[in-house]
């Protein structure tokens, strides 16, 4: 697959054998209905077409609704048997926020090139202290996980997050905050 590394202005966020956590600041979603979070989500096999995304490669997001005191884990995306897939996937891993721990999976098909390339949560908390924290998690070298276009927005003329700004990354190797759009991270 020759897809690039980001679905809008130069480069998206991605790992390679590793783990990377991003984390919003608190959002203040309390004066705004029908919020929604939203990016777009590839899978790439790096060096090679024999490799991508397996059943233990994940991506997890968890939504907290008091400022990062307590989070719940909310989608999550499994790959399956090596799955790759570009931004111009078809398919859309959707669900509704329910404030409980237990996420909602959603796992590609074997050898998937049509993957899941558009995460929505739908019905966030109106609330003061609103955080974010999506984790990718793989074990290849020859792998990775890239998002882009991260967004969240309601029903009000404010998007409360839209690209990397208001989001810190931690990983076993390198920690970045305050990133900026347009920025490589991987």
């Amino acid at each position: 697959m020759s897809s690039p590394f980001f679905s809008l202005g130069s480069y998206g966020f991605g790992i390679t054998n590793g783990t990377a956590t991003l984390t919003s600041n608190n959002l203040i979603t309390s004066s705004s209905s029908n919020i929604q979070l939203s990016f777009k989500l590839a899978s790439f096999s790096i060096g090679g077409n024999g490799n991508g995304a397996d059943a233990t490669d994940i991506v997890t997001v968890e939504i907290s609704p008091d400022g990062g005191t307590t989070y719940y884990s909310t989608i999550r995306v499994l790959g399956n048997n090596n799955a790759t897939w570009p931004f111009t996937g078809t398919q859309s891993a959707s669900t509704a926020y329910d404030g409980n721990a237990t996420p909602v999976d959603f796992q590609a098909t074997t050898n998937a090139t049509d993957g899941y390339s558009l995460v929505t949560i739908t019905g966030l908390p109106a609330v003061a202290n609103l955080k974010v924290r999506i984790t990718l998690l793989n074990n290849a070298a020859s792998e990775r996980w890239v998002i882009d276009n991260f967004n969240i927005s309601g029903s009000s003329n404010s998007i409360y997050v839209s690209g990397y700004q208001d989001l810190s990354v931690s990983a076993t190797s390198k920690s970045v905050t305050g990133l900026s759009p347009n920025t490589k991270y991987y």
